[in-house]
């Protein structure tokens, strides 16, 4: 394996069985609201094919490396889901429920490395 190359790792969002309870829908400045709270003014959005999920990111490189924080919300809701960070990488919807995390995790030890998400 050569570690010179970018790392791909898809990161399944499971959403089935992960939507709130509540049943009144959540306004869009509610949502814009939640997403600067987590990640600042600065953030580009995405939402999923079906338009029920939003994945907004920023690239944040004040540490002198470009970090990518991310994060999916249920749009009717505004209820953050999953959220996470990739290092010099990017992340972009795979299709409705899965994304696709493009990261470099830094040296690698041995000939296997192994990676769990949940």
């Amino acid at each position: 394996m050569n570690y010179g190359h970018s790392l791909y790792l898809l990161v399944l969002v499971l959403i089935v069985g992960c939507k709130s309870q509540s049943a009144s829908t959540t306004s869009p400045e509610q949502l814009s609201k939640n997403i600067v709270k987590k990640l600042g003014e600065e953030y580009h959005r995405s939402s999923n094919t079906t338009n029920t999920y939003v994945l907004a990111w920023i690239e944040d490189s004040s540490s002198g490396t470009r970090v990518v924080r991310y994060g999916v919300w249920v749009k009717d809701t505004a209820e953050l889901l999953y959220a996470g960070s990739a290092i010099n990488g990017k992340v972009e919807w795979l299709d409705s429920e899965s994304l696709l995390v493009e990261d470099y995790p830094g040296i690698t030890q041995g000939d296997k490395q192994t990676f769990k998400f949940k």
